[in-house]
């Protein structure tokens, strides 16, 4: 007993050494969650308040845990990261409160930063692949494991809840799980027991790859791309003999193929000599992957072309970019510089996503107002830059086109140009205030019933 007592003793004192090594390490990140924590507490409902505060904080610590690795591996003082780190802050925190629109163009930003951690790193470095490959998997494990590590504790703390409201009979709150225990554990303790884990070494290799990691490339993984693979090479010789361009929806399912066999080549890509099978996937992924890109760009295209441009086409248009440049990188890119640049790539595509005037929110606004317009314009709904109810009656497709833009619009935000439109004065209760825009009220205004809308 008395040596498990100095066990768990020992064990507290290095959980509190570890955490305050945590907190040293990575100060700005941590106080980011700590506030994040806070406001989802103080928010009685998260999904209705205004969520620009939480993805600014989410955004900063992704970019400062980013920076913080960065110059670790270039060995820089505590002053130059501040110098590096705080004035790309501040502008992240500009930019969503600045634009209403931002807040859109998240999903962009927030990926490109969380991918960034896994390489920042090795940029602008001379490393071999294999110290990439283990970093970026044992920052995965970390990954994983802090998940689980904050699934059990949520249900430990929830057990140990109702053991205590069923022995004493005691009722707590209702909302003391889901309100505090629920946010302290998934925006705080989860976040600084994952940067806990972080490496702090970035030259580490080794030749003793894990199995499981292996064994489930061999025999789950790569069998399931062959098989997904060989289901688009059918599906592309019925395009060819019925000669039918491929559907717009179906650029996801080229996605998915490309996006999974890449991840899968970066992840055999260190040991590929080591077994057949990996080299045999790695030799050839980037020989069947044009095909797919074909297709994929024929689908994407055709669906921009017909109904304009929005965050998630241009998100798919990224890919099929991303997945041209992967291909060259394998065919023309020297061997240890590969992996590094299929994840720059897509950071940087993604960062600018985020960016106006070419980014994914800009874009898709132009697009969708050009799209309204150029319909408008042609069924006299719109001259002189204004409005008018329409005098000839729309067809259906026309008429769904219609509502299909506003409410789009409308739901992203995009009214600037639906207000200019909107300038007579019985459109005054309509335009004055951005809340008050509403796709009901636009199509009213525009004489076409606002069902189904």
């Amino acid at each position: 007993m008395a040596k498990l007592g100095v066990s768990n003793k020992m064990a507290m004192h290095q959980s509190v050494k570890q955490i305050a090594e945590t907190i040293k390490r990575f100060p700005l990140p941590v106080i980011c969650s700590l506030l994040f924590c806070i406001l989802i507490i103080l928010h009685a409902s998260f999904f209705s308040c205004d969520k620009t505060h939480f993805v600014i904080l989410f955004s900063e610590c992704f970019w400062l845990i980013s920076v913080q690795l960065y110059a670790e591996s270039r060995r820089w003082s505590v002053g130059e990261y501040y110098l590096m780190s705080l004035p790309i802050s501040a502008f992240i925190a500009w930019y969503f409160y600045a634009f209403n629109t931002a807040l859109y163009a998240f999903p962009f930003l927030g990926a490109g930063l969380f991918i960034l951690m896994f390489i920042a790193p090795f940029i602008g470095k001379a490393v071999k692949s294999a110290e990439i490959w283990w970093f970026q998997y044992r920052l995965f494990i970390q990954i994983c494991f802090t998940t689980m590590i904050s699934i059990l504790l949520f249900i430990f703390v929830c057990f140990v809840i109702y053991s205590f409201e069923l022995l004493f009979d005691f009722k707590l709150p209702d909302n003391l799980t889901i309100s505090y225990m629920l946010p302290i554990i998934a925006t705080f303790l989860a976040p600084v027991i994952a940067m806990s884990g972080i490496p702090t070494s970035y030259t580490f290799t080794s030749t003793d790859y894990p199995n499981f990691i292996r064994l489930t490339l061999s025999y789950l993984v790569i069998p399931a791309l062959l098989v997904y693979c060989t289901v688009l090479y059918i599906y592309t010789a019925k395009i060819l003999i019925s000669w039918q361009l491929p559907i717009g929806n179906l650029a996801y399912l080229f996605s998915i193929f490309g996006v999974s066999g890449i991840v899968t080549y970066v992840a055999c890509y260190s040991f590929r000599k080591i077994s057949g099978i990996f080299k045999l996937f790695c030799d050839n992924f980037f020989r069947v992957l044009p095909v797919i890109t074909i297709l994929l760009g024929s689908a994407i295209c055709t669906r921009i072309y017909e109904f304009g441009v929005t965050e998630s086409r241009y998100f798919i248009f990224l890919l099929l970019i991303w997945f041209i440049l992967c291909t060259f990188f394998h065919f023309f890119s020297a061997e240890n510089k590969v992996i590094k640049l299929i994840f720059i790539s897509i950071v940087v595509q993604l960062i600018i996503a985020a960016f106006a005037p070419f980014g994914a929110v800009s874009i898709s606004e132009w697009s969708q107002n050009h799209r309204l317009e150029k319909i408008l314009v042609q069924n006299g709904m719109l001259s002189d830059g204004k409005l008018h109810k329409s005098i000839n009656k729309l067809d259906s497709k026309t008429v769904a086109d219609i509502k299909s833009i506003i409410k789009y619009l409308v739901e992203t935000e995009k009214t600037y140009k639906l207000k200019i439109w909107l300038q007579s004065d019985e459109d005054k209760s309509i335009h004055n205030n951005t809340n008050s825009i509403t796709a009901n009220s636009v199509l009213e205004r525009m004489g076409l019933s606002s069902e189904n809308t």
